[in-house]
């Protein structure tokens, strides 16, 4: 992992802010550093290049998420983007999560940045894979979530062609992310509600947006 939640301050610090810090190193997983997906203890660990994903480490290196599938890239802006809202909004580290279903147990979506109670947030992170805006907007709408989308800035597409896409939709702008310097720029709150998916101008639209 490269952020986690220091149970001494309820904050979400990453690799980088501890480096500057000079943050002592702990070996052993403890109960300073908590994980920000599955809330499990982590050791800090910043010389350990075996470890792909980060030098926070689980118990044994078994890391909670999945990874096969998923980019450094991807993965890296969960991280700091879930650290960042931890941050910035009046929630607990328990009500932000990475990779948490929206929906019912037969009805969900899974968002990359889940925010809960009482915010009700769905971050969706994009680097090279589809969007499906108007599924995602749909499964939000029904469970009362609002939502935002980030882009990856080493990713596949462009942030400012999604900015003109989306306010086609009536949604306004995407936010921003650099997975290398840490950089985050939150876009717009998407209110599924106040977003049309029927009108002629959304029918050209690519088929990875929609």
């Amino acid at each position: 992992m490269f952020t986690a939640v220091d149970t001494t301050t309820g904050r979400g610090v990453t690799t980088r802010s501890l480096a500057t810090t000079g943050r002592s190193v702990q070996t052993s997983a403890t109960d300073r550093y908590r994980c920000l997906a599955c809330g499990e203890s982590l050791a800090y660990r910043p010389a350990d290049t075996a470890n792909a994903f980060g030098p926070f480490a689980h118990p044994d290196d078994n890391d909670c998420l999945q990874t096969a599938n998923v980019s450094k890239e991807h993965r890296v802006t969960q991280e700091l983007v879930a650290a960042a809202l931890l941050n910035w909004l009046p929630v607990g580290a328990d009500q932000v999560g990475i990779e948490r279903r929206i929906g019912t147990a037969s009805d969900f979506l899974i968002g990359d940045v889940v925010v809960g109670d009482p915010i009700r947030l769905g971050v969706e992170i994009v680097y090279d894979g589809t969007l499906e805006l108007q599924r995602r907007m749909a499964r939000m709408e029904d469970n009362d979530y609002i939502g935002s989308i980030v882009v990856v800035s080493s990713g596949r597409y462009s942030a400012a062609r999604l900015d003109t896409y989306l306010e086609r939709l009536g949604g306004g702008r995407v936010g921003r992310c650099n997975p290398i310097t840490g950089e985050i720029q939150f876009g717009s709150v998407l209110v599924p509600s106040q977003m049309t998916f029927d009108t002629p101008g959304v029918q050209r639209l690519p088929e990875y947006v929609t």
